[in-house]
Formats: structure tokens, C-alpha cells, sequence
């Protein structure tokens, strides 16, 4: 009887560390997925924020162009010189530097946007890589856990070839 005893302790022991581990690891990894949530959130809100504000700056160049353009106009008009190479030169440079300005902005958007993916590209690796370690740290609580009852089993069916044994007269594990 006391035998059996000792191999249920010792199965009971270690479902309990299994479970232990089991549940540490299984929140750990959940801890891990809401933080890579919280950060996926914050980097779309960053995105749309880098979004709109290229677009207003690309709405204010625009406009500086536009008023660039009509006070040209006007005071070519005033001085009579409308349709002059003065006005193509004064046009093409207004235009260019326009489109230098967009580009440039349109860029600086891009290249924010790209580092933000990589963020969230890094955020959900992390997320991923926290549920492997915890599916190998349970099913390593698992192994460990078999081990321990194929342990505890051997060792009871010893102990019960060593009663027998003492009881036949037989010298136990000589």
C-alpha cells in the first residue's frame, strides 16, 4: 500500500508542476500577443497620423505653387510681358520646384511608413516567437512530466520486486 501511495505523490506532484508550467507559459505568450496588439494598434495609428499629415503638407505646397503661379501671372500681366519667356522660365521654375517639394515629402511619408511596417513586422514576430517557447516549454513540462511517471512506476515495480523478494529470503537488490 505504501508504494501505491508514493507513485500517486509523485504522478500527482508532477501533474501539478505540468500544470504550473503549462499555464505560465500559456500566459506569458498571451501577455506577449496583447502587448504586439496594443503596439500593432499605435503603429496604425502613427501611420494614418504620417498619412495625413504628408497630405496637408502636400496640400500647403500646392497652394504655395498655385499663388506663385497667379502673382507671376499678375504681374507679368501688369507689365506686359504675358506670354514671354520670362513667364515659361519663371513658370518652369515654379513647377519644378513644386514637384522637388512634393517628392521629397512624398518620400519622407514613404520612408516613415516603411520603417513603421518593419515595427509591426517585429512586433508580430516577437508575438509569434513567445507561442513557440511556450508550446516547447509545455511540452517539455509534458516530457518532463512522463519522465517522472515512468520514473515513479519503475521505481514502485523495484520496490515491489524487492518486498517479494524479502518475503521469498531473497537478498533485495544485491
Amino acid at each position: 500500500m505504501g508504494v501505491e501511495t508514493l507513485l500517486v505523490g509523485s504522478l500527482l506532484l508532477g501533474a501539478v508542476q505540468f500544470a504550473a508550467s503549462a499555464f505560465s507559459a500559456d500566459t506569458q505568450a498571451d501577455a506577449a500577443a496583447e502587448q504586439a496588439a496594443a503596439e500593432l494598434e499605435e503603429l496604425e495609428r502613427q501611420s494614418e497620423e504620417n498619412t495625413r499629415i504628408a497630405q496637408e503638407k502636400k496640400a500647403e505646397r500646392v497652394r504655395e505653387a498655385d499663388m506663385a503661379f497667379a502673382t507671376m501671372i499678375n504681374s507679368l500681366g501688369t507689365s506686359g510681358g504675358l506670354a514671354t519667356a520670362n513667364e515659361s522660365r519663371l513658370s518652369a521654375g515654379i513647377g519644378a520646384n513644386e514637384g522637388f517639394d512634393l517628392a521629397s515629402i512624398e518620400s519622407n511619408r514613404a520612408s516613415r511608413e516603411a520603417e513603421l511596417q518593419a515595427q509591426g513586422k517585429a512586433a508580430r514576430k516577437s508575438a509569434r516567437a513567445a507561442r513557440t517557447q511556450a508550446d516547447f516549454t509545455i511540452i517539455g513540462a509534458g516530457l518532463q512530466f512522463g519522465a517522472t511517471a515512468i520514473g515513479a512506476q519503475d521505481r514502485a515495480e523495484q520496490r515491489r520486486r524487492d518486498i517479494q523478494r524479502s518475503k521469498a529470503g531473497v537478498n533485495p537488490g544485491f
